[in-house]
C-alpha cells in the first residue's frame, strides 16, 4: 500500500480525492452555518441586533471563551431554566469545535495499491511522519457525520431562540401554541444525538 500526501494535480485526476476534498469544504460551510445560529443567540442574549452582535462575536477567536460567554449571558438573561439542556449543548459544541480544528489543520493522505485510482483518502495529524498504526484519522464518513451534527445543532439553536422568545413574532399564534409544549420539554432535557425518530428535527433517511 503506497501512501501519498497532498498533490496539486490529484483534484484533476482522481474522483475519490475530489469527492473527499469537496466534502471537507462542506464541513467548513456547515460549521459557518452553525456559527451564524450562534451569533443570533448571542444577539438575543445581549439584547441587540445581529449586525452589532457580530462585531464582537466574530472577534472571539477562542471557542472556549465564546462558549463560556454564551453560558454566562444565558444565565444572566434566563436564569437556571435551561441548565440541563445547556450543559449537554455545550458538550456537543465543544466536540464540534475540536473536530473542526482537526478538519482544518490535519493533512490529507491518499492511499493506493500500486497506482491511481486512489483507494482511500483520510485526514491525519500534521506531524504525520511521526505516526504509526495507532495514529487517529478522519475518514469520509466522519466528515459527513460532522456536517449532519453541525446542521442539527444549528437548527436546534434556531428553535431554542424561538422558545426564548426572539422568534415568536414570526409565527402564527395558533401554530405556536401547538408546538410550544414539545419544544419546552426538549429544552428542559439533555440533547439526544442522533435524535430519536419522534424528535421534530430528526431527518428521516
Amino acid at each position: 500500500m503506497q501512501k501519498h500526501f497532498l498533490s496539486e494535480d490529484l483534484l484533476s485526476r482522481d474522483e475519490t480525492y475530489r469527492e473527499f476534498t469537496l466534502i471537507r469544504g462542506q464541513c467548513l460551510a456547515a460549521y459557518a452555518f452553525l456559527e451564524n445560529s450562534l451569533v443570533s443567540l448571542f444577539a438575543h442574549l445581549m439584547g441587540t441586533s445581529r449586525d452589532f452582535a457580530g462585531v464582537s462575536f466574530f472577534k472571539m477567536n477562542n471557542a472556549r471563551a465564546r462558549n463560556a460567554t454564551l453560558e454566562r449571558l444565558l444565565k444572566k438573561r434566563h436564569g437556571s431554566t435551561h441548565n440541563i439542556f445547556w450543559n449537554s449543548y455545550s458538550e456537543q459544541l465543544r466536540g464540534l469545535d475540536a473536530k473542526r480544528n482537526n478538519i482544518v489543520h490535519w493533512a490529507t493522505r491518499s492511499e493506493y495499491i500500486s497506482g491511481p485510482p486512489i483507494s482511500k483518502v483520510v485526514l491525519v495529524p500534521p506531524n504525520y511522519e511521526d505516526g504509526n498504526e495507532n495514529t487517529p484519522e478522519i475518514r469520509l464518513e466522519n466528515l459527513i457525520e460532522f456536517i449532519e451534527r453541525c446542521d442539527f445543532l444549528a437548527r436546534l439553536t434556531e428553535m431554542f431562540l424561538f422558545i426564548l422568545g426572539s422568534r415568536l413574532a414570526f409565527v402564527n399564534r395558533d401554530e405556536a401554541n401547538k408546538i410550544l409544549p414539545t419544544w419546552i420539554e426538549i429544552f428542559q432535557n439533555p440533547i439526544a444525538y442522533p435524535p430519536p425518530e419522534a424528535h421534530p428535527l430528526c431527518r428521516k433517511h
